[in-house]
């Protein structure tokens, strides 16, 4: 199942969940939150590729369908109407000019899409170098957000548990 299926897929058990920001699953409550909104703006589309050259496209199809979900520990970047996870806020602290931050983590850790469009993230809190994590935004959300290279970056959790349990992990 394709990444785009899977966020689907929670979008339904949000719906579901009277769009509380907890999916119930099992004897568990999953933090997965959509904001009750779908979707970021036109006008807002428009400016992130117009200031991003190097926009990948599925990460431009995720922002144009969700506009900044949070997932677990992942809190997605989209629109500036997100206030504090806008894209835009997080330039700052990258390192260089053109890249694109997409989401922070409960740490504070950002992640983001470098120049030549590999997926990297930076602690702005330890002043620490950039760290690769894989070649595209669509194997992050594939294999690190919704697969089973998530205990690579988090535990073994009660989502690690629901991914396996989906046959995604």
């Amino acid at each position: 199942m394709h990444w785009l299926e899977k966020i689907n897929r929670l979008y339904e058990l949000y719906l579901r969940s009277n769009r509380t920001g907890f999916i119930e699953w099992g004897n568990s409550s999953l933090y997965c939150d959509f904001f009750n909104t779908k979707g970021a703006p036109p006008f807002f589309l428009d400016r992130l590729q117009s200031g991003f050259p190097i926009l990948d496209k599925e990460l431009l199809e995720f922002v144009k369908l969700y506009n900044g979900p949070a997932i677990e520990d992942f809190r997605f970047l989209g629109s500036d109407e997100l206030g504090q996870r806008a894209i835009f806020t997080y330039l700052k602290y990258l390192p260089h000019k053109q890249e694109v931050p997409f989401a922070i983590d409960s740490t504070g850790d950002i992640y983001y899409l470098s120049s030549e469009k590999k997926v990297l993230f930076i602690s702005p809190k330890l002043d620490e170098r950039p760290t690769f994590i894989c070649h595209s935004f669509g194997e992050f959300m594939e294999e690190y957000v919704l697969g089973k290279k998530y205990k690579t970056l988090y535990d073994e959790d009660e989502f690690y548990d629901f991914l396996k349990a989906q046959g995604w992990a």
